[in-house]
């Protein structure tokens, strides 16, 4: 999937907070925290758009999961 395609199937609303982050697997739990500490206090819906270039699979899932937890959506952009 190109990053056209990411966008074309993504409609943001009028009021939604758009977060972009790139990290590598010893930054996932520096992550986590920042967005948790986001979502404790945001008051709009947050989407966070993961530049990813050396994660696995299975890191992806887990911190997808980790985020669904707080309603928060993840874009993956390889």
């Amino acid at each position: 999937m190109v990053l056209n395609d990411v966008v074309k199937e993504y409609e943001p609303t009028k009021n939604m907070m758009n977060i972009v982050v790139s990290l590598n697997s010893k930054y996932i739990k520096a992550a986590k925290s920042m967005l948790f500490s986001l979502h404790k206090y945001a008051k709009e819906p947050i989407t966070v758009w993961l530049l990813n270039h050396s994660l696995s699979n299975h890191e992806v899932r887990r911190f997808k999961t980790f985020l669904r937890k707080y309603n928060i959506d993840l874009a993956v952009i390889p």
